[in-house]
């Protein structure tokens, strides 16, 4: 943020009045660039839901297993490549879903991280499943980085979202990234 030795103000309304108070801002940090800490640009998952994902939507439990890789990482070179697990559980169905999960990532070099969800952006068109999840290592290797994982789980039969069992299982490709 660039001052320009302008007097800011903050306005506070109280009691249907209109009040004008000096804001008080924080100098920012002297560096506020995020390093890449991982960034893994290519990988496969393959997702199962139980019970399958219908046009109606029911809880649902989730289960995603995948690697990636090649990775480059600044703070730990010797990681090249991962296998991870997520699990979680929510409401879906194959036009949404809203799954509380934990992503377990198993790095090639060095502990684990775990990876709790802050934020998902989920479209399903007719059981394809697009995705930007953004979260946090909570525990393990990178804990307290911020993640970026992208994913678009494709099915070649969406005709499953029309049946009692529904579509169980999506695969395709995603990207890891961890910055802090």
């Amino acid at each position: 943020m660039h001052h320009t030795g302008r007097a800011a103000a903050a306005v506070l309304v109280v009691g249907g009045g209109i009040f004008m108070a000096p804001a008080v801002a924080a100098a920012p940090p002297a560096d506020t660039r995020l390093l890449t800490l991982v960034s893994c640009p290519l990988g496969t998952e393959a997702a199962s839901f139980q019970p399958g994902l219908t046009y109606t939507p029911q809880q649902t439990n989730l289960h995603i297993e995948g690697t990636i890789g090649p990775c480059l990482s600044v703070s730990n070179p010797s990681i090249t490549s991962a296998t991870f697990v997520v699990n979680g559980s929510g409401t879906a169905s194959c036009t949404s879903a809203e799954f509380d999960s934990t992503l377990v990532v198993d790095w090639d070099s060095g502990p684990n991280s775990v990876i709790d969800y802050n934020l998902t952006i989920n479209a399903k068109p007719n059981g394809e499943s697009v995705f930007i999840t953004v979260g946090e290592v909570v525990a393990g290797q990178f804990a307290g980085a911020a993640v970026v994982r992208t994913t678009a789980d494709v099915t070649l039969d969406v005709t499953k979202c029309l049946t009692a069992e529904g579509l169980e299982e999506a695969a395709g490709p995603v990207t890891l990234t961890l910055v802090g």
